[in-house]
């Protein structure tokens, strides 16, 4: 993801944010349900050896992109020396507070993946156990809630005016 502005024109990259971020959560939605029939037809060892192969095909895959080049020491700001990670987050605070509206997304964004997790912590005992569901009613559930997050994140790639963008952002 971090690669994706070195990747594709800055017209695109909005589009592609949102495809990247679909094919993501599609993966997430999916990946259960298709580990699920490979389970029918053979044990784990069929899926981690699949899971062995993807992971063999991205290697391949990504060693192939050029994703530009490192920036040389020389044009650091500290005279050539390498900043270290917590001065750079450090850095990076200010910067946010310049950009209108960054702060907002970016809380609204952390909420959202905290909520999300303890969603994905509490929601098999909540539907299986305190609503007396079978599996297979979580299963759908789930599968119910990737289909929307992949929905959500490929209209992100719409784009539009400023408030339109807000609107879709908050809906």
């Amino acid at each position: 993801l971090a690669a994706l502005p070195s990747l594709v024109q800055r017209g695109c990259l909005p589009s592609a944010t949102s495809l990247y971020g679909a094919i993501t959560d599609l993966g997430l939605a999916a990946g259960p349900a298709i580990a699920a029939l490979a389970l029918l037809f053979g044990g784990p060892e069929v899926i981690l050896l699949a899971n062995a192969i993807t992971f063999a095909i991205s290697a391949v895959v990504l060693a192939r992109i050029d994703f530009g080049r490192a920036p040389s020491p020389a044009a650091d700001a500290d005279g050539g020396l390498t900043r270290s990670l917590l001065r750079e987050a450090r850095a990076a605070f200010p910067a946010i507070r310049r950009v209108s509206g960054l702060w907002a997304v970016l809380s609204a964004s952390g909420a959202a993946l905290f909520f999300g997790g303890l969603v994905n912590v509490a929601e098999l005992p909540f539907i299986t156990g305190d609503l007396s569901a079978s599996e297979a009613v979580y299963s759908g559930a789930v599968a119910l809630a990737g289909a929307g997050i992949v929905v959500g994140s490929l209209r992100g790639g719409i784009g539009g005016s400023i408030g339109t963008l807000r609107r879709n952002y908050i809906f």
